[in-house]
């Protein structure tokens, strides 16, 4: 016997007026529900490449400021989290089903990542959320969707669950990424924030620190500059 499908009202993300074919419980359609299961709402965008370069070489700049701070340590609670996570990939317990697979995403990230690497890159993405409630607007719509970008930017990075597919309209071969269930990719985020949200937290404020004190030195330069004429 054929599946039935049938209307189901139309998309209630904003400015989508597409109607949902489907057998009951939907409520985006199909392009929006791939963008809430991937980056946690489905209004959200993923950071692209291009804008962590910015963040990332301000990370950069700030190692090479402070090449005397413990920076290991930092990759330690990496370590650490990798370490917990091999636990939890190797259990059996079937009540742990969700936490396993989010154990093994991290896992296969630190074996492409090193350490260092995860370390900027998760800075990169706090310097960019900080940035935005500094100059007052959002890139972010949700905390979840800060998380779930990360998570994809870090997979990204390490190419952990990266599979090819050929099509669009140029017929060329396409990278694309395993897409997680909902729990699996939330338990993944918990345990990064878990572990790494205060060394991320802590160099993005730095770095917004350094800008802010540039900022004024800049002014009070054009300040003295402008005296002079």
């Amino acid at each position: 016997m054929a599946f039935r499908f049938n209307t189901y009202g139309t998309c209630r993300a904003p400015g989508c007026n597409k109607s949902l074919r489907t057998n009951g419980g939907a409520v985006y359609c199909y392009s929006h529900a791939s963008i809430d299961i991937r980056y946690g709402d489905p209004r959200q965008k993923r950071i692209t490449r291009r804008e962590l370069h910015r963040p990332l070489r301000a990370v950069a700049r700030l190692r090479k400021r402070n090449a005397h701070a413990d920076w290991h340590l930092m990759e330690e609670n990496w370590h650490a989290l990798v370490r917990q996570c091999s636990d939890i990939a190797n259990s059996r317990d079937a009540d742990l089903r969700y936490r396993r697979q989010a154990a093994n995403i991290i896992v296969q990230i630190a074996e492409s990542l090193e350490a260092a690497r995860v370390v900027d890159t998760i800075a990169a993405c706090f310097i960019l959320e900080g940035e935005d409630v500094h100059n007052g607007h959002r890139r972010f719509v949700t905390d979840l969707a800060f998380r779930c970008c990360l998570l994809h930017a870090l997979r990204r990075d390490a190419k952990a669950g990266r599979v090819f597919h050929v099509g669009g309209r140029d017929c060329r071969s396409h990278a694309s990424y395993r897409v997680l269930h909902k729990r699996t990719r939330d338990t993944a985020c918990d345990l990064i924030i878990e572990h790494m949200a205060v060394v991320g937290g802590f160099i993005a404020r730095a770095e917004l620190k350094h800008q802010e004190a540039q900022a004024a030195h800049k002014s009070a330069l054009m300040e003295t500059l402008t005296s002079l004429i």
